[in-house]
């Protein structure tokens, strides 16, 4: 009997060591699962963060790349700091195609929500030289409206 009880003890021991062992083991895999968890969260965060950044990095290269063309384009556009120099522009091809040329009036106005600089000049001389006057004005790079 007395190694019944002996038995009996260890065994309860041992139950509860099992018991303990078990409950620890949950723990750690709630714990282990927790972490996952968060690391997925982070794992995401960063894929998101690497593909906005690949994002931008095409961006940028396409900016870098279209900068020639950009810088050409903008200069068919006439900015408010130069529109004198446009002007001298148009000046120096009148007097060169006419006998008299003048810039009667020069307006700001406002077409389709676009600000559109409005010039009105007054041309004298032969047929041809108006004519050669209108040639250039129509084949330079501004948009122009007669």
């Amino acid at each position: 009997m007395k190694h019944t009880k002996h038995y009996t003890l260890l065994i309860v021991v041992l139950g509860f060591v099992t018991v303990a062992v078990f409950g620890l083991y949950l723990y750690m895999f709630h714990l282990v699962k927790i972490k996952n968890e968060h690391i997925a969260t982070l794992t995401a965060a960063t894929l998101v963060a690497q593909k906005k950044e690949a994002e931008l990095g095409a961006l940028k290269q396409t900016v870098a790349a279209t900068k020639e063309t950009r810088e050409a384009l903008a200069a068919h556009f006439v900015s408010a700091a130069d529109v004198v120099p446009f002007l001298e522009t148009i000046e120096k091809l009148g007097k060169g195609a006419v006998d008299k040329f003048e810039i009667a009036n020069v307006d700001l106005a406002k077409d389709s929500g676009h600000d559109v600089l409005a010039v009105s000049f007054r041309a004298e001389g032969t047929f041809a030289g108006v004519y050669a006057l209108l040639q250039l004005l129509e084949q330079s790079p501004y948009e122009i409206r007669f």
